[in-house]
């Protein structure tokens, strides 16, 4: 008995350890797109919450934010659509301020 709760506490562990690892890809991901930014894009994009939704939900979002493939190819592209969409949306917001 003994020891299967040490076995189910260090496959606990082990389970907590590998979703902190997870996290902190998805968290380095995000601080390389704010930095990329600039303070004051990221501060809007922050704002209007497009860091959240730019990472996949569920399972796979681990894998998304680690992939190797996002540093070479994809993530110039990926940092491409949130520039132009904090882009449009400033514009949308100067749009809006002149009919108020």
């Amino acid at each position: 008995m003994k020891n299967w709760i040490l076995a189910v506490g260090a496959g606990a562990l082990a389970f907590s350890l590998v979703n902190l690892m997870a996290c902190k890809g998805c968290d380095d991901l995000l601080a390389k797109v704010c930095t990329d930014l600039g303070p004051e894009d990221c501060a809007y994009w922050k704002k209007h919450g497009w860091d959240q939704q730019m990472l996949p939900k569920g399972r796979r979002v681990n894998a998304y934010c680690r992939d190797p493939m996002m540093s070479d190819s994809f993530y110039p592209q990926l940092l491409e659509i949130q520039r132009k969409q904090i882009t449009a949306n400033h514009e949308a917001d100067k749009i809006r301020a002149k009919y108020k």
